[in-house]
């Protein structure tokens, strides 16, 4: 399905969310290592090793998979480019958007929370239950759709992302 651009949006990784990242990498593959050595001395059994190994693989592509890219604005929808595939939102399906206030406590009810982004299922006073895909919150917005599902993304720009939303919701009539 072909996209009109109207504004593409990076998704910017704040400095406690890369801090994070290269921390929970640097221990996973570190961890892997560790246990290849045991393997190979003989402390622990091959298979063993094989699991992890497929653990700790599967947990850095599902990261990656979900970890927000970008954020395009098209003529008739907001677009969330992941790491694998995209998430399309069409304007006439959202309620309402909103900038986020990075001073209310997210709390992360199931997700990943500090590899490549804070993704999943978070609860905020205020706002409720939500789905998130966030590289940095204080250019975080968020927004309902008709069905009441919510979602909070960021992008850099946000006051302009969320003025353009606005005026394609205000235009559906």
């Amino acid at each position: 399905m072909k996209t009109n651009k109207i504004l593409t949006k990076k998704v910017h990784k704040s400095k406690m969310l890369v801090i994070l990242t290269v921390a929970v990498l640097i221990l996973l593959i570190s961890t892997e290592i560790f246990f290849l050595v045991q393997v190979f001395i003989g402390d622990i059994p091959y298979l063993f090793s094989i699991e992890l190994s497929l653990i700790i693989a599967l947990s850095i592509i599902i990261s990656y998979g979900y970890a927000p890219l970008t954020v395009t604005l098209s003529e008739s929808s907001l677009v969330l480019r992941r790491g694998i595939g995209r998430k399309q939102f069409n304007y006439s399906d959202i309620e309402y958007v909103e900038a986020y206030d990075n001073k209310k406590i997210a709390a992360r009810l199931c997700g990943i929370g500090g590899l490549l982004g804070f993704i999943g299922r978070y609860y905020t006073e205020g706002i409720g239950h939500y789905f998130s895909y966030v590289g940095d919150y204080s250019q975080a917005f968020y927004f309902q759709l008709k069905s009441g599902k919510k979602y909070m993304l960021s992008c850099e720009d946000r006051e302009q992302v969320i003025s353009l939303i606005r005026e394609k919701i205000s235009c559906r009539g």
